[in-house]
């Protein structure tokens, strides 16, 4: 038998199971409106919240950063790619947070996948006899694979804690005698929509002497009346933060991409020597650090956000309760379906319809949990809600 048959075997199955994944092709630029083919689409799946992806604003931005700072770094950032744009956006990202941190410092890196993977590694290298990781049930795919590459030194006990359910983590913790101990969740749960409840987590790391680690991936850029996510959300300036690494990606609602991390300075420091997807990868590119900057200083950025908030709003009212039930500033809504063929079909007639809504199935989520997410951004307009809404009433 051919190596190769045992990997269209698998493949088989997952056509037969209705979890096999295409990807769509896009034939226009980012934005709330794409082709597909000659198809204009109304695009409810882009994680763009701010619509600044294709804006003007940003493009001018670009632009303007190729021709001052050049393209590519042309290096990692402990060899020679580091640059002074780098660091000037490490600095303005410090600035935004200072309120919630003690000299806090921050780190870039090339794309959030790296940032969570990165910073496990890093943390979890420290001289220490034993270590446990309490990880939310259904943190994001990054943490997972982050936890699983550690887990493999054989001194790491994983312990899962469910649902944001503090009790669970509390009585876990007690029992728990290890050297160094890790909570780590989502801020916003791309799943499900719901929002971890960040200052009891903070006063339970510290009871506890615990690390924090906190991935922020949908919520910087929405959350919060300055747009700085959860940390915003809950305005936790008066509180602990000595044990918090904050994670957070660009690529999200900035438009473009990379991703940053924010703790101590020692903390960070050590991030700097031991994160190997931080020291074993090229810079991001020069071009992009310049546009953030100007992104963060930008009224735009405040501006596109109210923007976002006030869409949201007018989504959640016109949402019957029998699809939802509980009202959140998410830009991310879940529709429960269940089943693997229903939700694929319900996609599928969307599309017909000019809606593009995501499909999410096993094993992004367990099995018997598949369901309908739909992503909302700044530009989206009150007739698309309308459209959707209707849509969903009759499919769901």
């Amino acid at each position: 038998m051919s190596l190769i048959n045992n990997y269209q075997n698998e493949l088989d199955v997952l056509k037969k199971n209705k979890l096999y994944r295409e990807k769509l092709v896009v034939n226009s630029p980012c934005g709330t409106e794409i082709l597909i083919g000659k198809k204009k689409i109304v695009n409810f799946t882009s994680n763009d919240y701010l619509s600044l992806a294709n804006s003007k604003f940003l493009k001018i931005k670009l632009a303007e950063g190729l021709r001052i700072c050049g393209s590519g770094s042309g290096g990692s950032h402990l060899i020679s790619g580091h640059y002074k744009i780098h660091q000037d956006l490490e600095k303005k990202l410090s600035t935004l947070f200072k309120k919630y941190f003690i000299k806090p410092k921050s780190l870039l890196f090339s794309t959030g996948y790296h940032a969570n993977i990165g910073i496990m590694q890093a943390i979890t290298s420290v001289k220490s006899k034993k270590i446990s990781i309490f990880s939310e049930k259904y943190n994001h795919a990054s943490i997972i694979d982050g936890i699983k590459l550690v887990k493999k030194n054989g001194l790491i006990n994983l312990q899962i804690y469910k649902n944001s359910n503090l009790e669970e983590l509390t009585d876990k913790l007690k029992k728990d005698t290890s050297d160094l101990r890790i909570i780590v969740t989502d801020g916003v749960f791309s799943m499900d929509e719901s929002i971890a409840p960040i200052p009891q987590l903070l006063k339970i790391s510290k009871k506890y002497n615990s690390f924090l680690i906190i991935d922020d991936a949908h919520g910087f850029g929405v959350l919060g009346e300055n747009g700085l996510g959860i940390m915003d959300y809950f305005d936790v300036k008066k509180m602990d933060t000595t044990n918090l690494i904050y994670i957070a990606t660009l690529g999200k609602s900035c438009g473009v991409s990379g991703a940053f991390v924010l703790g101590q300075e020692t903390l960070v420091d050590f991030m700097i020597q031991k994160s190997r997807t931080y020291i074993y990868t090229t810079a991001i590119p020069p071009f992009i650090c310049y546009a953030l900057i100007k992104i963060l200083e930008d009224p735009i950025f405040l501006k596109q956000k109210a923007k976002l908030q006030n869409i949201i709003t007018y989504f959640d009212a016109q949402l019957n309760t029998s699809l939802q039930t509980e009202k959140k500033t998410s830009a991310i809504k879940i529709f429960m379906v269940e089943d693997n063929q229903k939700t694929l079909k319900i996609q599928k007639k969307a599309l017909k319809k000019n809606i593009l809504v995501s499909c999410i199935r096993p094993p992004t989520v367990p099995v018997g949990g598949a369901r309908i997410r739909v992503s909302i951004n700044a530009n989206h307009k009150k007739k698309d809600i309308n459209n959707l809404i209707q849509f969903l009433k009759n499919e769901i």
